[in-house]
């Protein structure tokens, strides 16, 4: 009863109108509606300024950058052309209005525009999403905590033990599990952090050398010591230059408690609980309307912890001193430099988002007893499943520089053991290079890993297996149902399992209240019922019990018609099994501004809004077609949002 339980969770929604409305044929893409009709809007405006600007280019541009359709320019930024023709000897002469550029962008801008989700409403609001102020998630906190303590102290165990203890609030499956208000546990354990730090500058005269520097172990430590120390550590724990003010309230501290080793303890145990270590807070520089342009400091600090979760590194600073991070070509030299294979924290930070793009990071153990009946062991094979999908994503983004539609039908795999070689069908195991081997054609790309389709059910569930695809591949909506009324649907329907996946699904799920979610989610997972709990390929749906003895078994229809991935679909469209929908997503719209909303999310740490956010995201959606994986990222971060947050 409990699995059938699991299994319906997702079979019911209120009668809500606004609920019921996410999943009629209108239903909405992550929060926004994906309809012909908000489209239709943005696209005739798209169109008039496209015929605009393709005039604009023909008489201002194309005699140096070649016709339109072979033009060296092609998906240029608003913000690059400005540029150009500010510092490009050749163009100076030109006079263009802002609205005259803009619409030179658009006609550089692919033109399969009608089919972007994407909207950018107006362009002098980027930006006004970014706070002010946002706290750290833990691992920020304690990649700022090695820079400014270093090995000698970070690495102390009685100091790391603390660091690992940070109240743990990474991004993994959702964005909703990072909240940008300061959580008191962090608070706390930052205080204990600083105490135990300073206990070891009282007793450790090499650590205490290492932080303090050398003068530290003088006696008396003299003012001079001080001063020096104060200007280094706080200008790496605030990741810019101390100003005179902040300088001079920790010489204060310093004074205030008796100078010597103490006032440098105080002022260390001050610093390592001050907002500014913790929380990302941009002052910035000038107002333009509601917005306020931030300063290469300010600007360093994002681009280094968007890329890697750290703070800057020498390079970025130094480049943030020289005020050289006000153009978008040089905040893109800066992120593909960061970005790259031999960081290893643009390689972890990588990792992190594509289980974030997935919506997994853990499984449970697949079900024993189908491991049984097969002649597979399952002790472990829920770690292994997963390694193995970290291992496709990584070699997918890095050695391969794998656009979205290679990620979504390669057939390179990971087995590292004999249960996933045979599961995966693929002729030999991994060996000492690292490189892929070739899975068997029932295995392409990234939705058919077996970590998301094995299971530690009595039966697979195909309602699950749609929810996923909805919600992590295409950002649709799906709301939760009342739990009393799975409970009530399953005391009216009784028994109802001696019978297929497919047939009890549309019995559980074939209500009104049931069908303007379900007719968007069932058809999804019956399209994957040709995988069993252990994601082998399968013909027949088969029940074993404990000892893995067949106690039923059924044929499998897997086929569908009108899976509706694109609003341009229409009812005629028909799909055999995953397989053909792993197709239809590659080569699809709806699943590629969806990876551009999940990894402008997860940069940001926030969910997007469509008034402010639209330009970036219009950008990215145009990447994820034309560009690489890795592309994207850098598009998420190099963009014109990065200068600038809200004034409020």
């Amino acid at each position: 009863m409990k699995a059938l339980q699991v299994a319906i969770f997702f079979a019911f929604v209120t009668t809500s109108a606004v609920i019921y409305q996410n999943c009629s044929p209108g239903f909405v893409v992550g929060g926004e509606s994906f309809g012909e009709s908000s489209l239709a809007e943005s696209s005739d405006t798209e169109e008039l300024l496209r015929a605009q600007g393709t005039s604009l280019y023909a008489a201002k541009c194309a005699s140096c950058h070649g016709e339109l359709s072979i033009s060296s320019k092609a998906n240029a930024s608003v913000r690059s052309i400005r540029e150009a023709i500010g510092q490009v000897a050749a163009m100076k002469a030109l006079t263009l209005t802002d609205d005259e550029i803009n619409a030179i962008q658009v006609a550089l801008s692919p033109t399969a525009s009608r089919d972007l989700r994407f909207v950018c409403r107006d362009a002098n609001k980027r930006g006004l999403s970014n706070p002010a102020i946002r706290r750290m998630s833990a691992l920020e906190v304690t990649n700022t905590l090695r820079s400014v303590l270093g090995p000698a102290l970070f690495n102390r165990p009685e100091i790391s033990e603390l660091i690992e203890g940070l109240p743990a609030d990474q991004v993994t499956t959702s964005i909703d599990e990072f909240s940008p208000i300061p959580q008191a546990a962090m608070q706390l354990a930052l205080a204990g952090i600083a105490n135990k730090v300073v206990s070891v500058t009282e007793s450790d005269s090499s650590a205490r050398g290492a932080l303090f520097g050398a003068c530290a172990n003088a006696n008396p430590v003299t003012d001079a010591c001080a001063s020096a120390f104060i200007a280094s550590f706080a200008s790496r724990s605030r990741r810019r230059p101390v100003s005179q003010e902040e300088a001079a309230s920790l010489t204060k501290i310093f004074v205030e408690a008796g100078k010597g080793l103490k006032g440098l303890q105080s002022v260390l145990y001050v610093s390592l609980q001050a907002p500014e270590l913790v929380m990302h807070i941009e002052t910035g520089g000038a107002v333009e309307g509601a917005r306020v342009r931030l300063t290469s400091y300010e600007i360093a600090n994002r681009i280094s912890y968007m890329i890697s979760g750290s703070p800057p590194d020498a390079e970025l600073l130094l480049a943030a001193e020289q005020d050289r991070l006000q153009t978008l070509a040089a905040i893109r030299t800066q992120v593909e430099r960061l970005l790259n294979s031999s960081s290893t924290d643009a390689k972890t930070r990588v990792a992190s988002f594509m289980k974030f793009y997935g919506g997994v990071a853990s499984i449970e153990q697949p079900r024993p007893s189908v491991g049984i009946a097969n002649g597979i062991s399952t002790v472990g094979l829920d770690d292994q499943m997963i390694r193995e999908l970290g291992d496709y994503s990584n070699y997918i983004f890095w050695q391969k520089s794998g656009n979205f539609e290679l990620l979504m039908t390669s057939r390179d795999s990971f087995p590292r053991s004999d249960a996933m070689m045979t599961i995966l069908g693929a002729s030999a195991k991994v060996g000492a290079n690292g490189l892929p081997v070739q899975a068997s054609p029932a295995y392409p790309g990234f939705l058919h890993r077996p970590a998301f389709l094995a299971s530690p059910s009595e039966r697979t569930s195909p309602i699950l297996r749609g929810v996923h695809i909805r919600r992590e591949i295409l950002c649709n909506e799906i709301p939760l149902p009342p739990s009393e009324d799975v409970d009530d649907k399953i005391e009216e329907l009784g028994d109802i399992e001696n019978q297929t996946n497919r047939a009890r699904i549309t019995q559980l799920t074939e209500s009104t209240q049931c069908i303007g979610c379900h007719a968007q989610i069932n058809p999804l997972g019956y399209l994957f019922e040709r995988y069993d709990q252990l994601a082998r390929p399968r013909t027949e749906e088969k029940i074993y019990d404990d000892k893995g003895v067949l106690q039923k078994s059924w044929s499998i229809n897997s086929a569908v018609t009108n899976p509706k991935l694109d609003p341009s679909e229409t009812g005629a469209t028909s799909l055999e099994d995953s397989i053909a929908l792993t197709n239809a997503i590659a080569k699809g719209k709806t699943a590629r501004a969806c990876f551009a909303q999940k990894a402008f999310e997860f940069v940001r740490a926030r969910r997007f809004d469509p008034e402010t956010d639209g330009c970036a995201l219009r950008e990215m959606e145009k990447k994820v077609q034309t560009g690489s994986l890795r592309d994207v990222l850098i598009d998420s971060i190099a963009n014109e949002d990065i200068f600038w947050r809200s004034s409020q």
